[in-house]
């Protein structure tokens, strides 16, 4: 198993529910973005269910969305951009292609060496990154507070997830490393940092957007309707009262071709 394989279920649930905090955040993404986007032909990698995609759309981008879930990229289709269904490691695109890459939360998910590599390839000269990681080190509120309701109902993360965790992000969510990286990639004028979003979402969707990630997808969907919202109760109460100034953090990468 990948680290990615888990996203290869939940699209309907990724797209109500986690995207009520990954949409926000791809909208600060895309708007970081080192060129202009108008007329320009993008690829969203890594696309989910498009949260990045109706950014780009937004800003005028010409779109090609990709991912590897199948899933992902069948869900809600009519009225999608194209799309390829594919493994960032090996993209099966075009030297210089495109004129900007967009990989929102992507490059924490597997070891960023060979993905960078293939942004860098199929990228124009002069062509742009933005990717989107969590950063290491940050203690986010909301996550921490859902997690230990998990915990104590019984739940364990994944080993994927704890690999993902202890192995990947000693680079992805490190700024200088993850900066370091992309310029040995080929990018020129790479450079990484940490900001905050608000959110502004009430405590019921903050706790499902936690709940729709698959390492407690999984946990939940193993039990009984009446624990299930139980569960969700108890972790809508410990989030309300920090829920108002919530502002979760996000590692940016922008470079150049």
């Amino acid at each position: 198993m990948t680290f990615l394989d888990p996203y290869q279920a939940g699209a309907a649930a990724w797209d109500r529910d986690a995207a009520a905090v990954y949409g926000p955040l791809a909208d600060e993404l895309v708007a970081a973005v080192p060129v202009a986007l108008r007329g320009r032909a993008v690829l969203d990698l890594g696309c989910g269910t498009g949260a990045a995609t109706a950014a780009l759309r937004r800003a005028g981008a010409t779109v090609v969305s990709l991912d590897r879930s199948l899933a992902m990229l069948q869900h809600r289709r009519p009225g999608r951009p194209p799309a390829v269904n594919a493994d960032a490691v090996a993209l099966p695109i075009a030297d210089g292609g495109f004129d900007a890459v967009v990989a929102a939360f992507l490059l924490n998910h597997l070891p960023p060496a060979e993905p960078l590599l293939e942004m860098a390839r199929v990228l124009r000269p002069g062509g742009a990154l933005a990717a989107s990681t969590w950063p290491g080190g940050v203690v986010d509120p909301v996550k921490a507070r859902v997690d230990s309701v998990m915990r104590e109902a019984g739940w364990t993360a994944p080993e994927w997830y704890r690999v993902m965790k202890q192995e990947v992000e000693l680079v992805t969510g490190d700024p200088d490393r993850l900066a370091a990286l992309a310029r040995a990639s080929g990018f020129q004028e790479a450079e990484a940092t940490v900001r905050t979003v608000a959110m502004h979402l009430d405590a019921s969707t903050a706790v499902s957007y936690r709940l729709a990630v698959p390492h407690l997808a999984e946990f939940l969907a193993g039990l009984d309707a009446a624990r299930r919202r139980e569960l969700v109760d108890t972790a809508s109460r410990e989030v309300a009262p920090i829920v108002d100034s919530w502002q979760p953090s996000m590692l940016v990468l922008l470079a150049r071709r």
